[in-house]
């Protein structure tokens, strides 16, 4: 969560800085990472059954994405035009203190995220423990009621995702 912090910040230079650029390439990198994932997924060692289709899958998104990329290639530098508009917008403005908005969103979003996961920790670690050496060799949580509780928390994540939005 701190590198994705990190990079938000600076994503949020370059767009101050390379606008027209920018969106070429968040979309170049991308499409490198979802080919780079194709790859490693083909020469994972394990011998799964579901590696093969994952890696197919992977590569169809990729050729996918880039046919979408060479397709929408005008609209793509038109969004940069734009993008540079409002750049130049918020630079001109003289309010230098909005540039603090975002990060302020970003660590309201993580701290958001992160009551999220301690949520779900703690529903999902309640209940009844068993051991039983015939169905599995962990300990098992028998508990209806996590289930009950966590689907209030993905309308809670949903709910509060559309208010940080």
């Amino acid at each position: 969560m701190i590198i994705s912090i990190g990079i938000s910040i600076i994503f949020l230079v370059l767009v101050q800085c390379l606008p027209r650029v920018i969106n070429w390439i968040v979309l170049g990198v991308s499409v490198l990472v979802i080919l780079g994932l194709s790859i490693c997924v083909y020469l994972y060692y394990a011998n799964s059954s579901g590696r093969i289709l994952v890696g197919v899958l992977l590569t169809l998104l990729f050729i996918l994405i880039l046919l979408s990329l060479i397709r929408n290639r005008k609209a793509i530098t038109l969004n940069g035009v734009f993008l540079e508009s409002a750049a130049e917008m918020f630079r001109s403005g003289g309010k230098w203190a909005t540039i603090f908005y975002i990060p302020l969103f970003i660590a309201f979003l993580t701290a958001f995220i992160m009551i999220v996961i301690y949520e779900f920790r703690s529903y999902w670690t309640g209940g009844n423990l068993e051991f039983d050496t015939t169905k599995s060799v962990f300990w098992e949580f028998n508990s209806p009621g996590s289930v009950v509780l966590s689907v209030f928390l993905i309308i809670q994540t949903v709910w509060g995702l559309s208010f940080l939005k």
